[in-house]
Order: structure tokens, then C-alpha cells, then sequence
């Protein structure tokens, strides 16, 4: 769960304020929670993105070509893909683990003493406050900070793609064991009835965000993060429109013959 609270109210004393002490789902600070939020979603209108190269595209069955290729599927039937795809889209909220959340609101004016900051910075004055976070569904969620509502998902390549013969990890370690909880991480009595991991990481890491200016003097607003024990590769998104789809910007995997390991270390920006 990703929950947000109202964490100071006023007191019953005068020039006094009560620090919220309840923090629990059934508090009365709750102000929303993302688990919730997106079990009442229809999966179906869930803007759901993977990296197909250097593009970006839906996470949908229109694009299941894609998909069965980049995932390594390639035995499967277009109903088995689609079934698979669509498990995807209606799964919970995955487990949150070393993986704090990253906040980014409208640009601030005065962060850079530079017109061409103060201009953009104005023109995205009512831009939706973003929370950011990893979770162990494989994917990184961008959530309206006022709401609680889901703005976009993106899949990490570390879960969709195909490693050599292999199929993606989403589909062989969670889709396709048959032997998962509700928060679509493998049981524990299962794993030790059948030799599984209780657990499996794909997205645990924190991510970073920025303001950065490109060389042709345009800015954007950008997200870097890796993915601590999900794999060795640090990621870069273009996260500047909420409303749209993320881009990316970069992949990094260390150079040739030289890989990164497993990346916890978080980005300094």
C-alpha cells in the first residue's frame, strides 16, 4: 500500500496543532490510498507503458506483437498473450520495498535564476503534483498527489524482456507459476512445497527526480532510478507532462564487459 494522511489538524488548544498518531488504513487522517485505488480501477483505462527499444508504448494487447516479441513469447497462442497481457493490467498494487517515494510538484520560479526556467516554469504552474514509487509488480507508478489516482505505470525492461532463451521474468515467475498471492508475489507455503523463492524483487529501489536544462535551452522534468535487487540497470525517464506518456531518455547497464551488479545505490541528482 502507498498511503497518504493528513498529519496535522488543529487542536482543541488554542495556537495549537494535534500531530496525527493513527496511521492506520481505518484512520481518520486517511485522506487515500493507492492499493485501493487501483482495485477499484478498470484495468482496461489503466495507462500502462513499456520501453519497446527506445520507444514507448502501451502495455495493451493492440500492441501484442510487440509484446510476445520483446517478452520472448513466442510459443504462445495470441489468446495466451493477451490473457498474460491483461493479468498485467488488472494486477494489485505489487509490495513496496526500499523504495520510498519521490514528490515533484510545479516547477518552483525561483529554483533558477534563469528566464527561461521562470517561463516554463509558469506555464506548468497547475501541473499535478506527482508521488513516484517502485513496487515489486515489476513496474514504476507515477500517482496524483491530490488523489491518490494513478497517472501512468511503466514496466520496467528488466521484468518485460526476454533474457536470451528465456521468457520475461513477469511472465515465468509470477504469471506463469500458478501459485500467487493477491499481491501477485509467489506464497510462501507454496514456495516451500515446490522449492519457489517467497519472494521475488523487481522494482526496489528509490527514484530521483529533477529539473535539467537540454542544450537547445528547452527543460524538462526527469526521473532516474534504479532497481536494487530487480537487476543491474539504472533508468531515465522524461516524467515533464503527467498527462502523457513518459519517455526514455536512457538505459544504463554498465559497458562492455564491464556490467553493472545489482543497482540500490540511488541516483544523486
Amino acid at each position: 500500500h502507498l498511503r497518504a494522511f493528513q498529519a496535522l489538524t488543529a487542536s482543541s488548544q488554542t495556537g495549537k496543532i494535534d500531530f496525527l498518531t493513527d496511521f492506520s488504513q481505518s484512520s481518520q487522517g486517511l485522506l487515500w490510498d493507492l492499493g485501493v485505488n487501483i482495485d477499484n480501477a478498470n484495468y482496461a483505462t489503466r495507462r500502462v507503458y513499456f520501453a519497446d527499444g527506445g520507444a514507448i508504448r502501451e502495455f495493451s494487447t493492440t500492441n501484442r506483437g510487440r509484446v510476445q516479441s520483446l517478452a520472448g513469447l513466442s510459443s504462445l497462442t495470441n489468446d495466451q498473450v493477451d490473457a498474460f497481457i491483461n493479468c498485467v493490467r488488472a494486477q494489485p498494487l505489487g509490495s513496496v520495498t526500499y523504495s520510498p517515494p519521490a514528490f515533484t510538484g510545479p516547477p518552483t520560479p525561483k529554483l533558477y535564476n534563469m528566464t527561461s526556467y521562470v517561463n516554463w516554469a509558469k506555464n506548468l504552474e497547475d501541473r499535478s503534483p506527482m508521488a513516484l514509487i517502485g513496487t515489486n509488480d515489476g513496474m514504476l507508478h507515477c500517482v496524483n498527489m491530490l488523489n491518490g489516482q494513478e497517472l501512468w505505470e511503466f514496466i520496467i525492461p528488466a521484468a518485460i524482456e526476454a533474457d536470451g532463451t528465456a521468457p520475461a521474468r513477469l511472465y515465468t515467475e509470477l504469471y506463469g507459476s500458478g501459485d500467487v498471492t493477491n499481491e501477485w508475489q509467489p506464497d510462501v507455503y507454496g514456495a516451500r512445497i515446490y522449492g519457489r523463492r517467497p519472494h521475488y524483487f523487481y522494482m526496489a529501489s528509490s527514484p530521483k527526480t529533477m529539473d535539467i536544462r537540454e542544450p537547445d535551452g528547452s527543460w524538462h522534468t526527469v526521473c532516474a532510478f534504479g532497481i536494487g535487487a530487480g537487476g543491474n540497470e539504472y533508468y531515465c525517464l522524461d516524467i515533464t507532462d503527467p498527462t502523457a506518456a513518459p519517455t526514455l531518455r536512457w538505459r544504463f547497464a554498465g559497458e562492455s564487459g564491464h556490467p553493472l551488479g545489482e543497482t540500490w545505490s540511488v541516483p544523486a541528482l
